[in-house]
């Protein structure tokens, strides 16, 4: 949808990245990124592609930031409608109807799962803010690859 503040179209004149992978030989796909299951068929047909030594999938999910690229983005560059739209279609709001809807889970399991992965997330901030910042020599590391 948006690279930073620019509209993926002026970028690019493909209407999915994923249409990329033929150049490299490899198959391109893309996902609803707002679709749990989508997703998911496509990452498990990925997998067993390459599990069955067919090699690498390019894998596109096309979803939607709700949020500014960064702290204090006033988000100017996007209709509050557009916003409105896709938070409709939120991932973790559509896939909880429908597996209470289908039966596949109780809603004492979607609360359960909801607080595993908040406990989660606050773990890993804790960790992350807890954490010592590297040394400067260190901030470097791992950032460029070296060829022979």
């Amino acid at each position: 949808m948006y690279s930073e503040a620019t509209p993926v179209e002026y970028a690019i004149k493909i209407k999915n990245i994923a249409d990329r992978a033929d150049a490299y030989g490899i198959p391109g796909v893309t996902a609803d990124g707002m679709d749990f299951f989508d997703v998911y068929n496509k990452v498990l047909q990925a997998v067993e592609r390459a599990r069955n030594g067919a090699g690498p999938t390019l894998l596109e999910a096309k979803t939607y930031r709700y949020f500014g690229h960064y702290e204090g983005d006033a988000m100017k560059y996007r209709a509050r409608e557009e916003e409105q739209t896709y938070r409709a279609r939120d991932p973790i709001t559509t896939f909880k109807r429908k597996v209470l809807a289908e039966g596949l889970l109780a809603t004492a399991d979607c609360e359960g799962i909801e607080k595993k992965a908040i406990a989660a997330v606050e773990a890993a901030v804790k960790a992350a803010e807890e954490a010592p910042l590297p040394k400067p020599e260190e901030c470097l590391t791992d950032v460029y690859v070296t060829y022979p």
